[in-house]
């Protein structure tokens, strides 16, 4: 997958609504859910992997995962017990005052019976840009799931596809029921496509990159 041929998308779909730029806005959204869409797989049908990527999203102050968190924890553990991975990395950012993202979701994981050896953390998946690339270049992954809610799965996919990971996706809708939170997060994707293209046409270096580690390798080859 080229940077190229999403530009050619975007372009046309904005021609072809004739709205000028807000059709290249809409364009970019329309261009990454059709590039995306063949990678999109429900949890039960989803081809198998080496590794499942559960993207970070909100943890309470009180340490609990929020339902959006929870939704995406719950299908890394379903993927891990139906034998779809073999590891799973959680990204996050796992500062204070995120209230520790990657760690509290090990924790949820591990409490679920997913071995903590199987767990590998990344702290510094302050985006969805970041975890992506640093999947790629700190943790070596070459093949994944990402894990993350419907509407994120689209942008998520050809981020990693882009960055050159072989990505397939599985989505959580159960935080549909809470349509305050949900549908902000869907909107939030049409200038958050747009970002991408950014990132992703200047190669935006991560917040932390950090030296490569073996540890997703190890968690493989238990």
């Amino acid at each position: 997958m080229k940077l190229v041929h999403l530009a050619g998308l975007v372009v046309a779909g904005g021609a072809a609504a004739g709205l000028g730029a807000a059709g290249a806005i809409l364009g970019t959204t329309a261009a990454v859910r059709l590039m995306a869409a063949p990678r999109i797989f429900q949890t039960h049908d989803v081809p198998e992997a080496p590794v499942a990527m559960v993207l970070g999203a909100q943890v309470f102050a009180s340490g609990s995962p929020s339902a959006f968190l929870r939704g995406r924890l719950d299908i890394a553990h379903d993927l891990y017990a139906a034998g779809k991975v073999r590891a799973i990395l959680v990204s996050g950012d796992n500062a204070p005052e995120h209230h520790r993202e990657s760690s509290t979701m090990k924790q949820y994981l591990v409490e679920r019976g997913v071995p903590p050896e199987a767990i590998v953390c990344d702290d510094f998946g302050s985006d969805t840009y970041d975890s992506c690339l640093r999947a790629k270049e700190i943790y070596d992954v070459k093949k994944l799931i990402i894990v993350t809610q419907t509407y994120h799965l689209p942008r998520a996919i050809v981020t990693a596809r882009l960055l050159g990971l072989d990505a397939t996706g599985a989505g959580d809708e159960t935080a549909c029921q809470y349509p305050k939170a949900w549908n902000p997060g869907v909107v939030r994707e049409i200038p958050a496509n747009i970002k991408m293209i950014i990132d992703l046409g200047r190669r935006r270096q991560p917040a932390h990159l950090g030296d490569p580690t073996d540890a997703v390798q190890t968690a493989l080859a238990r």
